[in-house]
């Protein structure tokens, strides 16, 4: 059930190097790079190939400090009308990126990895804006990460074994 993520973290510790290599020599273009070579090698979209091209995205953010340079980034002068217009535009974008991935469920095509990455930059940009900085959920979350190995390799018997039947009986992936 689990044990694809193993073989993506797996495959992402070996090609990162490669990926860090060549983010260096062309930069930014490693994104559509990546995604050309996907497209040109008409890989089959698997867990694999669908989450790859979140590597150097990851890449970019890192090295430009994307996400600070997000939080600083200001829309007016003015802190509630600021804090309101980027809250309402980036939860519209991340709502509309969750709707048509819960409408485009189970059907993978070349543009998944597209979607797929979009979607997922979506939701840790809104985290990281709105949601992490909240006390409360900050030690919730600090005490998930320290735990996060044992809850990953707990997480499988819970679903697959104890409790299949009630967590696959919503039918689907958001429920």
């Amino acid at each position: 059930g689990t044990w694809w993520y193993m073989g993506l973290a797996l495959t992402l510790i070996l090609i990162f190097p490669l990926f860090l290599k060549a983010y260096k020599k062309c930069g930014l273009f490693l994104i559509p790079a990546v995604f050309c070579v996907i497209c040109a090698l008409n890989l089959e979209v698997t867990t694999y190939s669908r989450w790859i091209l979140l590597a150097p995205i990851g890449i970019l953010f890192a090295d430009r400090n994307l996400l600070e340079k997000l939080k600083s980034w200001k829309v007016c002068s003015n802190a509630v009308i600021d804090f309101t217009v980027r809250f309402i535009s980036i939860s519209l974008l991340l709502l509309g990126a969750v709707t048509y991935s819960s409408w485009n469920y189970g059907k993978l095509n070349f543009l998944t990895p597209v979607l797929d990455s979009f979607l997922t930059v979506m939701v840790i940009v809104w985290s990281y804006l709105f949601f992490t900085g909240l006390p409360v959920i900050r030690e919730i979350l600090q005490f998930f990460g320290k735990h996060s190995m044992n809850i990953f390799l707990t997480h499988t018997f819970i679903r697959t074994k104890w409790f299949y039947e009630y967590t696959y009986s919503f039918g689907h992936f958001l429920l």
